[in-house]
């Protein structure tokens, strides 16, 4: 290559350099201002000291003092296999109604059944289905 032509080559680096230079001065700048933006909304220290921490408890103890909540359900019914509950939840109605019906009001057996239907029927569907079988117009066998 021609000493002209090194030289040429030469400056431009100088000046890529240069810009490079300028370039990483203003991203450091950006980089600074938003640090700082972010440290005004959030502080670095606080006024107060931490709240201490309470003295660690035996794991048997606290199973000790917690109650034990135990949730049922309805157990899995083979009669419907599929996600869609309704009739499930119909059924289930329809099972404590005629238990009651067989078996009276206060019958044990009957418990089961009454759980079941309120454990998987909406509130709304089971208090319209008591307004209808006060009225006599419930369309179901009960």
């Amino acid at each position: 290559q021609m000493p002209e032509e090194v030289d040429e080559a030469g400056e431009k680096m100088e000046a890529v350099g240069e810009k490079v230079e300028s370039m990483e001065k203003s991203v450091s700048n950006a980089a600074s201002a938003a640090v700082t933006a972010v440290e005004s909304v959030i502080p670095t220290t606080y006024e107060e000291e931490p709240a201490q921490m309470p003295e660690e408890v035996p794991a048997s103890k606290v199973e000790e003092e917690r109650p034990r909540l135990l949730i049922r359900t309805t157990p899995v019914d083979p009669r419907f296999p599929t996600q869609n509950q309704t009739k499930h939840c119909y059924a289930r109605y329809l099972e404590y109604h005629m238990c009651i019906k067989d078996k009276g009001d206060d019958a044990k057996a009957c418990k089961k059944y009454y759980r079941y239907y309120q454990s998987i029927c909406p509130t709304d569907w089971t208090e319209k289905w008591d307004e209808q079988r006060a009225e006599g117009i419930f369309p179901g066998p009960v």
